[in-house]
């Protein structure tokens, strides 16, 4: 794929936070995800194309607890579902609305599984929340995923909000369809969003990003990681829309001198921090403000344990944060610590 002409725009300085850790409640999750998660991706990373019951872990993510302060209502989207969450103390949640993309590396997960984070987002951020539970892989190509982002942002400009009160935020995968849902929404001929705010996103679709050597991230496996791309790419060789072969679009190659405010946090273990680090350097060369945090210790998609670290927590919060300062009136103060150092 050719490059796009980067922006001519003054670059911007990015703005670095780092954040200590990790605590005893932390070291022990990562403990218990390294013996238990990693395990299994590294299973699956052997033959990702072997049929593996992927759909499995969001059905078995019903029988977790729904979150007590948020209601869902389910929605149809032209391809697929959704669903619609509100904090039940505050049904209209007019202020704000937050589309939600969750991880899974386009093979696995959903509502379910993510329903609990997007409901903190929801009750933290005084928002409500659209979860899409996107098409995807092996039977639909992530352009799929990045049009199916796209109807979700229209349902919410439809239900009334303005651009300039959607926050677009995702996780991992879905912060990869969070950056190239935005950039294609001005060939779609919609406004820009007011924010970006992502997790461990996954940046660049293919092997050319250097990323540190080791194994060090207690959730994702650097093999997990190869094959997820080798998969990724021999699925889209067998899927044709509209009788064209798909083509893998890295944000890492495109202009991003019309993103909005961005908003990037990565564990200091993570697998993907290369992924995060280097897309907040490029925003900030695009001449767009952006946000780095690094959190020391912690690691892939950390804040999806929420409930059970409190680094989990305070990002979450930072990002709540940072949604409610872009899209209206801001709160009543800054969580976020000093910056330790400009781009």
């Amino acid at each position: 794929m050719t490059s796009a002409p980067r922006s001519k725009a003054r670059p911007r300085p990015v703005a670095r936070f780092r954040h200590g850790g990790p605590s005893l409640r932390s070291r022990l999750v990562n403990d218990a995800t390294r013996l238990t998660v990693k395990q299994i991706m590294r299973g699956w990373a052997i033959n990702p194309a072997l049929g593996w019951p992927t759909g499995l872990v969001d059905k078995a993510a019903r029988l977790l607890p729904s979150p007590s302060h948020t209601d869902a209502q389910p929605v149809r989207l032209p391809h697929c579902g959704a669903e619609w969450l509100r904090t039940t103390e505050r049904q209209d949640c007019r202020k704000r609305a937050v589309l939600y993309l969750h991880g899974g590396g386009f093979v696995m997960c959903g509502l379910n599984t993510h329903r609990a984070m997007a409901s903190e987002l929801a009750d933290r951020s005084d928002a409500a929340v659209l979860n899409v539970d996107y098409r995807m892989l092996p039977d639909s190509a992530v352009t799929s995923a990045v049009e199916d982002t796209v109807d979700g942002y229209r349902w919410l400009l439809d239900a009334g909000y303005q651009a300039g009160e959607i926050a677009v935020v995702g996780d991992s995968a879905g912060g990869y369809l969070a950056f190239t849902s935005v950039l294609s929404l001005a060939k779609a001929g919609l406004p820009t969003p007011a924010a970006i705010a992502t997790v461990s996103p996954l940046t660049d679709a293919s092997p050319t990003l250097h990323r540190p050597d080791g194994d060090g991230c207690p959730m994702l496996p650097r093999s997990a990681l190869r094959a997820m791309v080798r998969y990724l790419r021999h699925c889209h060789r067998r899927i044709a829309v509209d009788g064209k072969r798909v083509d893998l679009v890295s944000p890492l190659r495109e202009d991003l001198s019309a993103l909005p405010p961005v908003s990037i946090h990565v564990g200091g273990r993570d697998l993907l921090r290369t992924d995060g680090e280097v897309m907040a350097d490029l925003i900030g060369q695009a001449g767009r403000p952006c946000e780095l945090h690094v959190w020391d210790g912690q690691m892939h998609d950390f804040p999806a344990t929420t409930t059970l670290t409190p680094e989990g927590e305070r990002a979450l919060s930072e990002i709540s944060w940072f949604i409610t300062r872009h899209t209206g009136p801001g709160p009543s103060g800054p969580r976020n610590p000093t910056p330790v150092r400009a781009a």
